[in-house]
């Protein structure tokens, strides 16, 4: 008699980015914001503008915005 072999699987639900048309903040051109699991991604392709936050907290994760400078 072979054993018996038990495998759980863990089964999570996928979760679908959702997309968002939004203006720029950098230069007012059309750009889009993504909501992706517990990450907020802002960018504009015409500026190459890019913030990426913490949905939950507002805290910066990565930003780059060319023609905007640290104080």
């Amino acid at each position: 008699m072979m054993p018996v072999l038990e495998k759980t699987f863990e089964i999570k639900a996928l979760q679908i980015p959702k997309k968002h048309k939004i203006r720029c903040s950098n230069c007012g051109a059309y750009g889009k914001r993504i909501y992706h699991n517990q990450l907020t991604y802002t960018e504009c392709n015409a500026c190459d503008y890019l913030m990426i936050t913490r949905t939950a907290t507002g805290e910066v994760v990565e930003a780059y915005a060319p023609g905007i400078y640290p104080r």
